[in-house]
């Protein structure tokens, strides 16, 4: 019996110590679940808002590299358009006709027939500054030359020889920045990388007789247009060729210096290598591989290999070794890429704000859970308490943060947030923006994530709200993007100005008259449109020079601008001397009246004109249509009738103002457009 008796006697010891762990475990469990649960849930929230940030950064690049681009295709058509003027006088045409043959008998610089072309290239390129100028034959040997070296052609050919072969078969080409090449004992005087604009001179039955080539300044123009495209303080937009070096001014050059990427003097156009270097060389770290031996950046590889648009929102690193984020693409036809990119610390600087102070909050949640561990009540109420505790940290966020618990009620927004949107907290609790319960709406209904764009008192903030479906809560983090959107309205302001008068361009015309018509077809108003000419404009320009052709150009866009001063008017350059005038809901006496005005007023300028046969100073002749829009007739067909009327105006003797009638067409055939040939 008393051996019975130990181990009964245990039995009830053994069943409490039994029930203790039990307890222990459960408790633990309970404490575990709901910070396993927190952990994976502020996981998946960061993870969300870091994936939807870096989205949103890369949809800002490729927006302002699109834009940058959009502005290169301007900046290079207007710059061959205007060589391509040049080249097609016809005097200078027939002076480089009458050349010898330089592969036969080299043409000196001082022979007569260089002389002239010379002279006359002068007087044509006259009042648009230091020239820098020289014609060559189809062999490369020189006719004429305002360029010191003579050499500066075949340097051109031996790095651009794609280029050459294109000028050679007929095509305006502008060609990217070069490198001089020096040889022992020589001297070249590119001495800093140049770029050059080129066309081909043919003659009467369009043969090729040789190639003008005119250099411009890349820092002073072609970079430039890519400075435009910088995002925040380290967003950088810059060109560059196929042998991955930069064609453009580098926003880092003072930098680059001080790192040992270029010398102290020297520019980084055709300088700087866009090669990955392995380290990041701003945090004096040192590369391994010499520069030559570095493989390019993953941007630069993808664009030059594929020739493609691409971006990257992991990110690489630059040439510098940074890690950026980064789009690309290349333009083919000029042979060059463009790049946008921006350093991934200031891209997602409020993700790493928001993912520190969450870290940090689960951190401390944790340390005082395991004191709950005592008993299940105390583990309750410390949870919940530090629970509130996290709520706080959001305050910290120098950006609007907000908690949305339904489509009417803000269950937390943190001070920039009730600052910015003007938040209202009644008995019921904050209110939801009005303007922000349609899309709240809809995204407690399907659970996919939106983005809002708020303006208010001059500052623009992006916001993206993250449905949590576990919660049925939804979070909205917001980002400033005020000078993001000042940098793309005014590259859009370039891409539908007319460079020299600053007048609306002719697309932005079409658009506008287009957009106009259908508008006041539904408002049953009419439109009236006035086609103005410059009266003998060709012989202004062959006596005074284009110099004094484009001073009144100006002069007579600036009349011509203020006669569209209403709202819904437009003052547009067409091509060359001509201008256009959309006037909305107007009735035919005001647009009769607004016509006079402006005739009048250009002959009041007084601008003198010795070659006119309608006066001793420059007229214009005018062109006016007023009809109410209808689904019979098209905005192309008022144009057309305008263009009547501006002819009537000048084969009635020029200096008036003529008025056409529009009425629904009587046939199917559209009538086609007369050309001026009255100019």
């Amino acid at each position: 019996m008393n051996a019975a008796i130990g181990p009964q006697a245990n039995q009830p010891s053994l069943l409490k110590a039994g029930r203790t762990w039990w307890r222990d475990a459960m408790a633990g469990a309970l404490v575990a679940f709901p910070l396993v649960a927190v952990a994976v849930l502020g996981i998946v929230i960061v993870t969300r808002v870091e994936s939807t940030l870096r989205q949103q950064v890369i949809q800002s690049l490729e927006t302002t590299l699109r834009a940058s681009h959009e502005a290169l295709r301007i900046w290079a058509n207007e710059r061959q358009q205007q060589l391509r003027h040049i080249a097609g006088n016809r005097e200078l045409r027939a002076l480089v006709g009458s050349a010898p043959d330089a592969s036969k008998r080299p043409l000196h610089r001082a022979a007569p027939t260089s002389l002239a072309i010379s002279a006359h290239l002068d007087k044509l390129l006259s009042g648009n500054g230091a020239w820098h100028y020289f014609i060559i034959d189809t062999t490369l040997r020189g006719l004429t030359s305002k360029e010191k070296d003579a050499t500066t052609a075949r340097l051109i050919a031996r790095q651009r020889p794609d280029l050459m072969n294109r000028l050679f078969a007929g095509e305006a080409v502008l060609i990217p920045p070069i490198k001089a090449e020096s040889k022992p004992g020589t001297h070249s005087t590119v001495l800093r990388p140049a770029m050059f604009a080129a066309t081909p001179i043919t003659s009467a039955n369009g043969s090729i007789l040789a190639a003008l080539m005119i250099r411009i300044d890349p820092l002073l123009s072609f970079s430039e247009v890519a400075h435009v495209g910088r995002i925040g303080a380290s967003g950088e937009t810059y060109f560059f060729d196929r042998e991955t070096r930069m064609l453009t001014a580098s926003r880092f050059t003072d930098q680059l210096r001080r790192i040992g990427l270029i010398p102290k003097d020297a520019s980084s156009i055709l300088t700087v290598s866009i090669r990955n270097p392995g380290v990041d060389l701003t945090r004096g770290e040192v590369p391994t591989v010499p520069i030559e031996q570095r493989p390019p950046t993953l941007m630069a590889r993808s664009a030059i290999v594929q020739q493609a648009a691409g971006h990257s929102a992991i990110g690489y690193r630059d040439y510098r070794g940074v890690w950026v984020l980064g789009a690309w693409l290349w333009d083919k036809p000029l042979g060059i890429g463009l790049a946008t990119e921006i350093d991934e610390n200031e891209a997602l600087a409020a993700y790493h704000t928001t993912r520190d102070l969450f870290m940090g909050a689960l951190a401390l949640t944790v340390i005082i859970a395991g004191t709950t561990l005592f008993g299940l009540l105390t583990l309750r109420w410390k949870t919940e308490q530090r629970i509130r505790t996290l709520a706080m940290f959001p305050d910290k966020n120098p950006m609007p943060v907000l908690r949305i618990d339904n489509p009417l009620t803000v269950g937390y927004a943190n001070g920039p947030a009730r600052r910015f949107l003007g938040l209202i907290q009644d008995a019921d609790g904050i209110l939801a923006p009005p303007e922000w319960r349609a899309v709240v709406t809809r995204i407690f209904k399907d659970g996919r994530h939106r983005s809002l764009e708020i303006e208010q008192d001059g500052a623009i903030y992006s916001f993206v709200l993250t449905p949590i479906p576990e919660s049925g809560i939804i979070y909205a983090y917001g980002q400033d993007v005020t000078q993001q959107k000042w940098a793309e309205g005014y590259l859009r302001e370039l891409s539908i100005r007319d460079s020299l008068t600053g007048l609306a361009n002719r697309r932005h015309f079409d658009e506008f008259l287009d957009q106009q018509w259908r508008q006041l077809m539904r408002s049953n108003a009419r439109i009236a449109l006035l086609f103005i000419d410059i009266d003998h404009f060709k012989g202004y320009n062959d006596r005074y020079g284009h110099q004094a052709g484009d001073a009144c150009l100006k002069k007579i866009a600036a009349v011509i601008a203020g006669a569209a001063r209403r709202a819904g008017d437009l003052a547009a350059r067409y091509g060359g001397e001509e201008f256009v005038v959309v006037l909305a809901q107007v009735e035919r006496p005001y647009a009769q009246d607004t016509a006079e005005t402006l005739r009048r007023a250009v002959e009041n300028l007084a601008i003198p004109h010795q070659d006119s046969k309608t006066a001793s100073y420059v007229t214009v002749s005018i062109g006016l249509v007023c009809a109410k829009p209808d689904a019979a007739l098209s905005a192309s067909r008022l144009l057309e009738a305008a263009d009547k009327a501006l002819y009537r105006a000048k084969s009635r003797g020029r200096n008036r103002v003529e008025f056409a009638t529009l009425k629904p067409p009587q046939v199917a055939s559209p009538q086609t457009r007369k050309s001026h040939k009255l100019k």
